[in-house]
Protein backbone atom coordinates (compact mmCIF):
# COMPACT_ATOMS: atom_id res chain seq x y z
CA UNK A 1 0.00 0.00 0.00
CA UNK A 2 2.95 2.31 0.54
CA UNK A 3 4.54 2.30 -2.38
CA UNK A 4 0.94 2.24 -4.09
CA UNK A 5 0.72 5.56 -2.28
CA UNK A 6 4.42 6.76 -3.46
CA UNK A 7 3.80 5.84 -6.75
CA UNK A 8 0.94 7.97 -6.73
CA UNK A 9 2.71 11.06 -5.42
CA UNK A 10 5.79 10.18 -7.84
CA UNK A 11 3.06 10.08 -10.58
CA UNK A 12 1.32 13.19 -9.47
CA UNK A 13 4.34 15.37 -8.60
CA UNK A 14 5.69 14.22 -12.74
CA UNK A 15 2.16 15.67 -14.21
CA UNK A 16 2.71 18.57 -11.97
CA UNK A 17 5.80 19.30 -13.39
CA UNK A 18 5.25 18.86 -17.03
CA UNK A 19 2.35 21.36 -17.00
CA UNK A 20 4.13 23.48 -14.68
CA UNK A 21 6.80 22.71 -17.61
CA UNK A 22 4.33 23.42 -20.44
CA UNK A 23 3.03 26.62 -18.51
CA UNK A 24 6.14 28.26 -17.86
CA UNK A 25 7.18 27.29 -21.59
CA UNK A 26 10.53 25.12 -20.27
CA UNK A 27 9.42 21.76 -22.46
CA UNK A 28 8.95 23.59 -25.83
CA UNK A 29 8.34 21.27 -29.41
CA UNK A 30 11.33 22.29 -31.46
CA UNK A 31 8.28 22.75 -34.77
CA UNK A 32 6.26 25.58 -32.66
CA UNK A 33 8.61 27.89 -33.42
CA UNK A 34 7.11 31.53 -33.90
CA UNK A 35 6.45 31.63 -37.89
CA UNK A 36 8.62 34.36 -39.19
CA UNK A 37 7.42 36.34 -41.99
CA UNK A 38 9.63 37.73 -45.12
CA UNK A 39 10.87 41.13 -43.94
CA UNK A 40 8.58 43.65 -45.58
CA UNK A 41 9.15 45.50 -49.03
CA UNK A 42 10.63 48.96 -48.54
CA UNK A 43 8.69 51.84 -49.30
CA UNK A 44 10.54 52.54 -52.23
CA UNK A 45 9.36 48.95 -53.80
CA UNK A 46 5.81 50.23 -54.26
CA UNK A 47 6.86 53.43 -55.95
CA UNK A 48 8.57 51.20 -58.25
CA UNK A 49 6.21 48.51 -58.61
CA UNK A 50 3.87 51.74 -59.61
CA UNK A 51 5.68 53.17 -61.92
CA UNK A 52 5.71 50.03 -63.97
CA UNK A 53 1.98 50.63 -64.40
CA UNK A 54 2.62 53.91 -65.51
CA UNK A 55 5.39 52.68 -68.30
CA UNK A 56 2.84 50.08 -69.31
CA UNK A 57 0.36 52.91 -70.05
CA UNK A 58 2.89 54.98 -71.49
CA UNK A 59 4.20 52.47 -73.92
CA UNK A 60 0.69 51.30 -74.21
CA UNK A 61 2.36 47.64 -72.99
CA UNK A 62 -1.14 45.54 -72.32
CA UNK A 63 0.59 42.46 -71.51
CA UNK A 64 2.59 44.46 -68.76
CA UNK A 65 -0.79 45.97 -67.42
CA UNK A 66 -2.46 43.10 -67.17
CA UNK A 67 0.22 41.06 -65.31
CA UNK A 68 1.03 44.17 -63.07
CA UNK A 69 -3.10 44.28 -61.98
CA UNK A 70 -5.01 41.45 -60.05
CA UNK A 71 -7.82 39.60 -61.55
CA UNK A 72 -10.03 41.22 -59.61
CA UNK A 73 -8.73 44.57 -59.50
CA UNK A 74 -11.31 47.26 -58.99
CA UNK A 75 -10.73 50.79 -60.37
CA UNK A 76 -12.38 53.84 -59.18
CA UNK A 77 -12.19 57.14 -61.30
CA UNK A 78 -14.07 59.99 -62.76
CA UNK A 79 -15.92 57.92 -64.38
CA UNK A 80 -17.01 55.21 -62.09
CA UNK A 81 -15.61 51.81 -61.51
CA UNK A 82 -13.35 50.15 -64.15
CA UNK A 83 -12.56 46.64 -63.93
CA UNK A 84 -9.11 45.24 -65.58
CA UNK A 85 -10.67 44.95 -68.79
CA UNK A 86 -11.14 48.25 -68.25
CA UNK A 87 -7.82 49.19 -67.47
CA UNK A 88 -6.14 47.81 -70.27
CA UNK A 89 -8.61 48.72 -72.82
CA UNK A 90 -7.87 52.02 -71.96
CA UNK A 91 -4.61 52.14 -74.18
CA UNK A 92 -6.42 51.48 -77.39
CA UNK A 93 -7.31 55.42 -76.79
CA UNK A 94 -5.27 57.69 -79.00
CA UNK A 95 -2.86 59.32 -76.66
CA UNK A 96 0.74 59.86 -76.10
CA UNK A 97 2.12 60.46 -72.34
CA UNK A 98 5.53 62.68 -72.74
CA UNK A 99 5.92 62.44 -68.88
CA UNK A 100 4.54 61.44 -65.26
CA UNK A 101 5.72 62.29 -61.86
CA UNK A 102 4.91 60.29 -58.94
CA UNK A 103 5.88 62.94 -55.75
CA UNK A 104 4.64 62.66 -51.82
CA UNK A 105 4.11 58.95 -51.96
CA UNK A 106 3.46 57.47 -48.84
CA UNK A 107 2.75 54.03 -47.92
CA UNK A 108 0.59 52.63 -45.11
CA UNK A 109 1.53 49.01 -44.49
CA UNK A 110 -1.79 47.15 -43.08
CA UNK A 111 0.02 43.91 -42.90
CA UNK A 112 2.87 42.09 -44.23
CA UNK A 113 1.54 41.30 -47.52
CA UNK A 114 -0.34 44.16 -48.11
CA UNK A 115 0.05 47.86 -48.69
CA UNK A 116 -1.61 51.12 -49.48
CA UNK A 117 0.54 53.48 -51.96
CA UNK A 118 -0.57 57.34 -51.90
CA UNK A 119 1.14 59.62 -53.45
CA UNK A 120 0.56 62.98 -56.11
CA UNK A 121 0.90 62.22 -59.89
CA UNK A 122 1.32 64.80 -62.93
CA UNK A 123 1.79 64.02 -66.18
CA UNK A 124 1.75 65.50 -69.47
CA UNK A 125 0.09 63.86 -72.70
CA UNK A 126 -1.32 64.29 -75.91
CA UNK A 127 -5.09 63.31 -77.43
CA UNK A 128 -7.16 61.50 -75.40
CA UNK A 129 -5.23 61.65 -72.36
CA UNK A 130 -4.51 65.62 -72.47
CA UNK A 131 -7.12 66.67 -70.60
CA UNK A 132 -6.51 63.84 -68.03
CA UNK A 133 -3.13 64.73 -67.53
CA UNK A 134 -4.23 68.91 -67.69
CA UNK A 135 -3.91 68.87 -63.67
CA UNK A 136 -2.60 67.06 -61.04
CA UNK A 137 -4.10 63.91 -59.26
CA UNK A 138 -3.95 62.05 -56.40
CA UNK A 139 -3.97 58.52 -56.29
CA UNK A 140 -4.36 55.39 -54.05
CA UNK A 141 -3.15 51.68 -54.85
CA UNK A 142 -3.75 48.82 -53.24
CA UNK A 143 -0.83 46.36 -53.44
CA UNK A 144 -1.29 42.91 -52.66
CA UNK A 145 1.55 39.77 -52.33
CA UNK A 146 -0.42 36.87 -53.98
CA UNK A 147 1.89 33.71 -53.86
CA UNK A 148 4.77 35.81 -53.89
CA UNK A 149 3.59 37.92 -56.91
CA UNK A 150 2.74 41.62 -55.74
CA UNK A 151 -0.30 43.26 -57.78
CA UNK A 152 -2.43 45.97 -57.66
CA UNK A 153 -6.55 45.14 -56.36
CA UNK A 154 -7.54 48.60 -56.25
CA UNK A 155 -6.45 52.43 -57.55
CA UNK A 156 -8.51 55.53 -57.51
CA UNK A 157 -7.67 58.65 -58.89
CA UNK A 158 -8.49 62.01 -57.20
CA UNK A 159 -8.20 64.92 -59.35
CA UNK A 160 -6.45 67.50 -57.47
CA UNK A 161 -8.71 71.18 -57.25
CA UNK A 162 -8.04 73.52 -59.78
CA UNK A 163 -6.90 75.72 -57.63
CA UNK A 164 -5.21 74.53 -54.72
Amino acid sequence: MKALGAMALVGASVIAGLVAGFALGVLKNPTDQPTRTAAPEPDTFFVAKEKEVWEALKSKNKAADSQLLAEDFVGLYDTGFAVRSDHVKQMDDSYAIRSYTIQDSRVVRLDPKTALLLYKATCEASGDWEDFCSRPMYVSSLWVDRNGHWVNVFSQDTPAAKNP
